[in-house]
């Protein structure tokens, strides 16, 4: 598999090289022809059979250079057991590409003196006066420009080739030295680009020395080099505008809180300066990830001892049912309920909902439980009970936080059931009478707002089949799949079907199936229910 990898790239290159010194070489035959005049006998003579020849040999030299530099890659695909330095193999292609530039200019040079050395030695060429030397000297600059050409068309063609490797390597750390700069490559090839461009100018000088000025083929090969540079040039700038804008859209995805962004570090293929803000981008997400790592552990450590808070098992309480739901959007949640024996058969039921979400608010809750059943077992009425409790929330919020609490003290002593029911900005509860959907409505602030508020409750008799409902804000607030809330309306549809004939448990189950059925992937809020029911004792 590894060797078919690299005979694969190793034909990809060579191709390549052929397509590239073939097309340069068509474009010197061209130059030929149409500046010095020369006819196709004449190139078939010497130049064509030259130049080709000097292709095969150019490609040959590549192809060795090519051996030469990529080794370690080719070593490490075929003989993967060896565990090749991954740091080397990422350094060799990212660094393969400038390496074949500088190759092809020295190659270039070194094949256009012996050119012109045999040119000279055979008779082709003198310079034995000054317009003779001045259009060799044309002649050169043209060349090199060609030459320029055909080492930047390596050079992209080459990136685009090995970009793929590199990007499989999936290295998100950078290695190696860090001296690189696309600057100097921007530097080099601007540089580049105004030899290309001003090329012709050569043949200006050239024919205005001998009296053969033409300005259509001065203009015509002026726009011939002037878009080959221009095509070059915009290859290497469209390359590092799309890697500045897949790290650009990485920083706005973190900067948004999308977590997946986290776990997808973006590989790094290059050793200049967008490799080295890839470096960094990486290093920020993973020392972002670790914080929110940290964090979760935090939130899971949270919610156990929040879970653990909250009842699971409520105690017998002589003829009186209840049923509860609890549905957190967070890790953590402000929604609360709890059930607390009191002495003389007597009960409190409570359900609350901390303002805000996530930790603060989940911190809150659980000192809000704390200090319900401290107060709660002190004794008093449901309206004692919020008055002492609120000025224990207010000491430790400062008017900063704040919550909602619908607190109702049962007492089934009588053989009845009295409950006396109090609400801190709560939502009005609910009681369920012969199908008869009643709101006990009031208003009052919610606890730790202010200070020396007192609350005041309503004592009410239940009936056998009587259902009274407490519930949060994330039920009503919760939404259809076309993001309409659903509502009071839609909540007392709901209320309207609960029977008392039927167990709680499985009414409160399908109140939560309907939530979940309009298509809503999560809530956006927490979600409580708490339902209570008395029926008399046999």
């Amino acid at each position: 598999m590894g060797a078919n990898r690299s005979a694969v790239l190793l034909l990809k290159l060579v191709a390549v090289y052929i397509a590239a010194l073939f097309g340069g070489s068509l474009f010197i035959f061209l130059n030929n022809m149409i500046i010095h005049g020369r006819t196709l006998n004449q190139l078939l003579s010497f130049n064509i059979p030259f130049v080709l020849l000097s292709d095969l040999v150019i490609a040959a030299l590549l192809l060795i250079i090519s051996c030469w530099r990529l080794y370690p890659v080719i070593s490490s695909w075929r003989h993967p057991e060896r565990q090749v330095d991954k740091g080397v193999v990422f350094r060799r292609l990212v660094n393969f590409p400038m390496e074949l530039f500088k190759g092809m200019l020295i190659i270039s040079l070194l094949f256009m003196m012996i050119y012109h050395a045999v040119e000279i030695l055979q008779g082709y060429r003198t310079v034995d006066t000054l317009e003779r030397l001045l259009n060799l000297l044309g002649s050169v600059v043209r060349e090199l420009g060609i030459a320029l050409i055909l080492a930047f068309l390596l050079l992209s063609a080459s990136r685009w080739l090995l970009h793929g490797y590199v990007v499989q390597l999936n290295v998100t750390t950078l290695i190696g030295d860090r001296r690189h700069s696309a600057v100097r490559f921007i530097a080099v090839s601007a540089f580049s680009c105004f030899i290309i461009t001003f090329a012709p100018a050569a043949r200006f000088i050239d024919q205005s020395a001998s009296g053969l000025f033409r300005l259509g083929d001065f203009l015509l090969l002026a726009v011939i080099y002037s878009v080959f540079a221009i095509v070059i040039f915009s290859v290497y700038i469209i390359g590092l505008r799309k890697e500045l804008r897949l790290l650009i859209d990485r920083l706005y995805a973190l900067s948004r809180g999308m977590k997946t962004s986290l776990h997808q570090q973006v590989p790094i293929t290059s050793l200049e300066e967008t490799g080295r803000l890839t470096d960094a981008l990486n290093a920020l997400q993973y020392r972002m990830e670790s914080a929110y790592e940290e964090v979760n552990q935090q939130l899971k450590l949270a919610y156990t001892v929040q879970n653990r808070l909250l009842p699971k098992d409520f105690p017998d309480m002589n003829g009186m049912e209840v049923a509860v739901s609890c549905q957190q959007c967070h890790e953590v949640g402000g929604d609360f309920y709890d059930v607390i024996p009191l002495a003389g058969q007597r009960y409190c039921v409570a359900i609350g909902d901390v303002a805000g979400k996530g930790l603060p608010s989940a911190l809150l809750m659980s000192a809000m439980m704390t200090g319900l059943r401290t107060e709660a077992v002190k004794g008093g009425s449901a309206g004692d009970i919020l008055t002492r409790l609120n000025r224990h929330v207010f000491q430790m919020t400062q008017g900063k936080l704040y919550t909602t609490l619908g607190l109702a003290i049962l007492d089934l002593s009588s053989g009845q059931v009295e409950l006396d029911y109090a609400s801190a900005g709560h939502l009005d509860p609910y009681l369920i009478r012969s199908g008869q959907v009643m709101e006990w409505q009031g208003s009052s602030y919610p606890l730790g707002m202010v200070w020396d508020e007192r609350y005041q409750g309503t004592l009410h008799t239940l009936a056998p089949g009587d259902i009274f409902v407490l519930y949060t804000d994330g039920i009503i607030e919760s939404r259809h799949a076309s993001g309409s809330m659903l509502g009071f309306e839609w909540w007392e549809q709901q209320l309207r079907q609960l029977s008392p004939g039927r167990e709680l448990n499985e009414q409160v189950s399908e109140i939560i199936g309907s939530l979940e059925a309009l298509g809503q992937e999560g809530p956006d809020d927490d979600r409580t229910l708490v339902l209570l029911k008395w029926h008399e004792q046999e």
